[in-house]
């Protein structure tokens, strides 16, 4: 089983010799934006997904139209 920790100097695994070895830790980034980041992304999204959906149709049909045999 993998476990991930944010410091890794709270392993209790490790001894205060390999505490001492680290580097120091960093501090915690930013918040992330997610209103902002969602208005950004939805336009991008939502014609992407049209975009597929489109396709996804025209495959579709046109198999009905290149897979029919006209003799």
């Amino acid at each position: 089983m993998l476990i991930f920790r944010e410091n890794p100097s709270e392993h209790p695994g490790l001894t205060q010799q390999e505490r001492d070895a680290l580097p120091a830790s960093k501090p915690k980034g930013l918040a992330v934006p997610w209103g902002p980041l969602f208005k950004r992304m939805a336009p991008v999204t939502i014609v992407y997904f049209c975009y597929g959906w489109t396709l996804w149709l025209f495959l579709a049909g046109s198999r009905n139209i290149f897979c029919t045999a006209r003799i």
